[in-house]
């Protein structure tokens, strides 16, 4: 077994951080001599949240930011873009940095393995088990995009702008717009993927011509069609023609990658110079979360975190207004952090509990200390101790909406 084997499945056990039932089958575990610990899997999680911190234990300027790199992306599991953003960088410098980040990562540990890499075949690990195919990139979407959702009519007008760029002026593009926001139960990336493999695709088969994109919500779900037409006029220089088998497997891809976040192809036909597909997604209904917290760069972190979810952060940096503003708000939930400066957190739980319009809001507490079963005492719903990754916000969101209570 050779070193980019290695750092493939170095990777693949970092895209499955919190993943104990993919870890526990991981081929680290044997390679590293975990499989006699009390849990196999989150040894292997410790051990390699470890690494990621010995890397800015180094003290160089590289290795520190290649610490936060990999801490952001899979620790913390920001998103590509927010972590370019954070950086000053484009996600596409991103990828690259990312990448290298992750070779350094793989070196260290290469360098503490308990099984030398010539006797891996004798493991049962032969060379290219740790490729990824399209069943392992799909369950990697699944875990890593969970509980994101797209505002449909930002998505559109971001991918046509790019497949304009494509057409070169030979296609027209128009975008049906709804009148209201629509929320999809999908992640941007991956609905920016789907309509921009679409667009490609239908680019070839139009040629020269009109697509039209037009987004309607129907119940609990939002219904996209793509459809264009040829003008019959001479294709356009340079513009390749899409095969109708090429768009066959567009769909396929297409369809799968839907079908990871509960959506479908509905229907779909290509001729010689026109094409129509129907797709839907499922609608989400955006919940706004008050978050009372006097520390700025904290609400920050939050927004960062709810970007891109179907939760609605409405910060409130002054806890003083926080009776007066969750009674005029009425928010779907609470985040109270009860250590602040200006006021008593644990007094202004006790007026969020006692006011007919919020004492049946969910509330769930945010400190640095272990109090929940107090905090629970005093009526909060669920607690978080800081810090907290964004996993774990979004868990106990989504369990105190869902009635969950709890455990």
């Amino acid at each position: 077994m050779d070193v980019e084997a290695f750092r493939e499945i170095v990777r693949e056990a970092l895209y499955h951080l919190y993943d104990y039932a993919f870890l526990q089958q991981s081929p680290l575990v044997r390679l590293f001599g975990l499989e006699k610990a009390p849990s196999p899997a989150r040894a292997l999680h410790e051990m390699l949240e470890g690494a990621i911190q010995a890397l800015w234990e180094e003290g160089e300027y590289r290795n520190q930011r290649y610490h936060q790199i990999l801490y952001a992306r899979y620790v913390q599991e920001f998103t590509q873009r927010d972590i370019a953003n954070q950086l000053g960088v484009t996600p596409r410098h991103l990828r690259r940095e990312e990448l290298k980040a992750v070779i350094a990562l793989a070196e260290r540990l290469r360098e503490k393995l308990k099984v030398p890499l010539n006797e891996w075949e004798e493991l049962g690990l032969q060379k290219g088990n740790g490729k990824r195919g399209l069943a392992s990139e799909l369950r990697w979407l699944k875990k890593s995009f969970a509980g994101q959702a797209s505002n449909i009519i930002s998505s559109v007008n971001r991918v046509l702008a790019l497949a304009r760029a494509m057409a070169r002026g030979n296609i027209e593009f128009q975008f049906l717009q709804p009148e209201k926001e629509l929320m999809g139960a999908i992640a941007p990336t991956v609905l920016d993927q789907v309509l921009l493999s679409l667009l490609t695709a239908g680019i070839g088969v139009v040629g020269e011509g009109k697509i039209v994109v037009g987004a309607l919500g129907q119940k609990d779900r939002i219904v996209i069609r793509v459809e264009g037409s040829s003008r019959h006029s001479p294709r356009a220089v340079g513009v390749r023609r899409t095969e109708s088998v090429d768009f066959t497997e567009t769909i396929q891809v297409v369809s799968q990658l839907l079908e990871v976040f509960g959506g479908r192809v509905e229907q779909w036909s290509c001729e010689r110079e026109a094409f129509s597909i129907v797709f839907w997604v499922f609608s989400v209904e955006r919940k706004t979360v008050l978050a009372i917290e006097d520390n700025l760069d904290t609400l920050r972190l939050w927004e960062r975190y709810l970007r891109n979810t179907p939760f609605q952060l409405i910060a409130l940096p002054n806890p003083s207004l926080a009776l007066e503003e969750a009674i005029r708000l009425r928010p779907d939930l609470i985040v109270l952090d009860v250590m602040m400066s200006e006021i008593d957190g644990w007094k202004l739980l006790g007026e969020l509990r006692a006011h007919s319009v919020t004492k049946d809001i969910p509330l769930i507490v945010c400190t640095v200390l272990p109090q929940k079963a107090f905090a629970l005492s005093l009526g909060a719903d669920g607690f978080l101790q800081k810090p907290f990754t964004r996993r774990a916000f979004l868990q106990a969101l989504t369990q105190q909406i869902e009635g969950a209570g709890i455990e």
